[in-house]
C-alpha cells in the first residue's frame, strides 16, 4: 500500500489524483489521506502491512508528522529531508555550498533602509515557504510598494533576477537518481554535466525525489537553479509521474 498525505489547506488534490491514477495503471495500491489521519494508527496499519508514505504538502508541522510515522516503522519518501528546515532561502544556501550554481540571494530581517541598499535591481521578492509569493521588483519605488504588503519581513528573502538570453527556464524532475526534462515526451537522458547538478542537489538536501526550476544554456553548459520543490505533484510530466510510481511506490 502507498499513501499520499495531503493538507486540506492546500490545493494539491489534482496532483494526488494524477499519481493515484498512475498507480492504478501500474496495479499498485494507493490511498489519498488527510494529514490528520496520521494520528490514527489503526487506519495507517489497517491491512497489517507497513505502507510507503509520500507527503504532497508543505505543511509547517511536517517534521512532527514524520517523527510519528517513524515511530510505527513506516517508510517515508524524502525521510531525512522532511525532518529539517524547508525554508527556501536555507535550501538555496545548502545547495550552493554543495557546488550548485544559484542566483545571489539575501535574507534581511528588518525593513531598515540601510540594509536594503545592498540589494541590486532587478530581483525577486520570494516567500520562504514553498508555493508562496514570488514578486518581480525592478526599482526602489516598486520595492516600497511590495514591502507595504509584507507583514513578516523574516518570512521573505531577495533573489537576483537571472533570466537573461540565451538562458531559458526549464523544469526537471529527479526520481531516485533519474533526471527527467519536463518538456520531453520520451525518457531521454539529460546531458551528463546537467545530471551531475541534480545529483549534487540530491546529496546536499538528502532528497530522493524533487523537482527543480533551472535557467539553463545547454550549449554553454551554464545554468542557475532558482527553486527546489521537495514535494512535486508531477502535473507537467506524465513520464515523471510514471517513473515515480514505478520506481518509488511499493
Amino acid at each position: 500500500m502507498n499513501y499520499i498525505f495531503l493538507s486540506e489547506k492546500e490545493s494539491f488534490n489534482n496532483g494526488a489524483e494524477k499519481i493515484q491514477q498512475e498507480a492504478f495503471l501500474q496495479t499498485k495500491e494507493c490511498k489519498i489521506i488527510d494529514l490528520e489521519s496520521i494520528f490514527n494508527e489503526r487506519i495507517l496499519l489497517e491491512d497489517g502491512k507497513k505502507p510507503l508514505c509520500y507527503f504532497l504538502t508543505n505543511d509547517f508541522n511536517l517534521p512532527l508528522y514524520v517523527e510519528l510515522l517513524r515511530e510505527i516503522g513506516l517508510k517515508i519518501v524524502n525521510d531525512k529531508f522532511l525532518s529539517g528546515s524547508s525554508l527556501k532561502f536555507v535550501l538555496q544556501q545548502k545547495i550552493k555550498r554543495g557546488g550548485v550554481n544559484t542566483p545571489k540571494s539575501t535574507w534581511i530581517t528588518s525593513k531598515d533602509p540601510d540594509l536594503l541598499k545592498s540589494i541590486q535591481y532587478p530581483f525577486f521578492l520570494k516567500d520562504q515557504k514553498q508555493a508562496g509569493i514570488v514578486e518581480y521588483v525592478e526599482n526602489k519605488i516598486k520595492l516600497a510598494e511590495k514591502l507595504k504588503a509584507v507583514q513578516n519581513i523574516k518570512g521573505i528573502y531577495f533573489e537576483e533576477a537571472v533570466e537573461k538570453s540565451p538562458m531559458f527556464l526549464k523544469k526537471f524532475y529527479y526520481i531516485i537518481g533519474s533526471v527527467i526534462d519536463m518538456d520531453t515526451t520520451t525518457k531521454e537522458p539529460v546531458p551528463l554535466w546537467l545530471e551531475s547538478v541534480f545529483k549534487k542537489i540530491s546529496q546536499s538536501l538528502d532528497l530522493e525525489v524533487f523537482s527543480a526550476d533551472v535557467f539553463v544554456d545547454l550549449l554553454a553548459k551554464d545554468y542557475s537553479c532558482i527553486d527546489v520543490n521537495p514535494a512535486p505533484a508531477f502535473f507537467k510530466s506524465d513520464i515523471a509521474c510514471s517513473e515515480f510510481v514505478k520506481n518509488v511506490f511499493i
